[in-house]
C-alpha cells in the first residue's frame, strides 16, 4: 500500500526543479525568426501569454495567411490571431467585444420583469422592461484584441504609421460617400494609391537633397578656386614688389 501525503505535503516533488533558465541558440534561424515577430494587436494578457511562448520557444509561426474569424477571408498573417487587423478597427469586432464581456458576466439583454399592484379592486399587471447600460459607440481607431477579442488592444509600441492612418481615413470617407462598406477590390485600390504617392514624396524629397548636396559641393568647390587664386595674385603681387 502506498504511503499516505500528510495533511501539510501537497503532494511528489516535480520531476523537473527549473533550476537554470531556458536559454535559447543563438545560431538558430527559427529562434531569430521567432524572436523578431511583432507582438501588437493584443491586450495585455494576450500579449504576456505570446512573450512567454516566444521565451521559452513555444511559440509556432504561420507557414500561410490563416482564416478570419469575422470577414472569412485569409488575411490573417500573424500567428494565434483570430481576426485580421482590418476586423479588428471595425464595429462588428466591437460588438462582439461587448456581447463576449456580457456572455462573461451573464449579464442579459432583455429581461422582463413582472410587477403587480392593485388598484380600485382590480388586479394591474405592469411589465417593465429591464435593459442592461447602453453600449457604447464604436468609436473611430478603437482597436479589440485580435486573439481572445474580449478586450481592447494595448496601443503598439511605435504607434500606428502615418501611412496605415491617411488609409483608414481615405476607406472612411469613402465608406460614407458610398454609403455602404467597401469591397476588397476597393480597398486594396485605396492601399495601392496611398503606399504609391508616399513612395513617389520619398523619391522626390531624395531627389531635392541630392541637388541641394550637389549645389552645395559646387559652391564649396568655386569658393577653392576663388581662394586659390586670390593667393597666386598675391604671390605674383610679391614677385613684382621684389623686382
Amino acid at each position: 500500500m502506498p504511503p499516505q501525503n500528510s495533511g501539510s505535503s501537497k503532494g511528489r516533488r516535480p520531476a523537473h526543479q527549473n533550476e537554470f533558465a531556458f536559454k535559447h541558440n543563438p545560431k538558430s534561424k527559427l529562434t531569430e525568426k521567432i524572436l523578431a515577430s511583432p507582438n501588437v494587436g493584443v491586450c495585455r494578457r494576450c500579449y504576456d501569454k505570446i512573450e512567454w511562448r516566444k521565451q521559452y520557444r513555444k511559440y509556432k509561426t504561420l507557414s500561410q495567411p490563416s482564416k478570419c474569424n469575422l470577414c472569412q477571408r485569409r488575411n490573417v498573417v500573424a500567428a494565434y490571431h483570430t481576426i485580421c487587423t482590418g476586423c479588428a478597427l471595425s464595429e462588428k469586432a466591437f460588438r462582439k467585444m461587448i456581447a463576449l464581456k456580457e456572455a462573461d458576466s451573464g449579464v442579459a439583454t432583455g429581461k422582463t420583469s413582472v410587477i403587480k399592484t392593485d388598484a380600485d379592486e382590480e388586479d394591474k399587471t405592469e411589465t417593465e422592461i429591464v435593459c442592461c447600460e447602453p453600449q457604447r459607440e464604436h468609436t473611430k481607431g478603437f482597436k479589440v484584441c485580435a486573439i481572445c477579442c474580449k478586450e481592447k488592444a494595448l496601443a503598439d509600441v511605435n504607434g500606428i504609421s502615418e501611412a496605415e492612418q491617411e488609409i483608414d481615413e481615405k476607406k472612411d470617407i469613402m465608406e460614407k460617400k458610398l454609403g455602404r462598406p467597401l469591397k476588397l477590390r476597393e480597398s486594396k485600390a485605396i492601399e495601392r494609391k496611398v503606399i504609391v504617392g508616399r513612395e513617389r514624396e520619398k523619391q522626390r524629397a531624395k531627389e531635392e537633397r541630392r541637388r541641394l548636396r550637389e549645389e552645395g559641393g559646387k559652391g564649396t568647390k568655386e569658393d577653392t578656386n576663388n581662394h586659390t587664386d586670390a593667393k597666386d595674385h598675391e604671390m605674383e603681387m610679391e614677385v613684382d614688389d621684389n623686382d
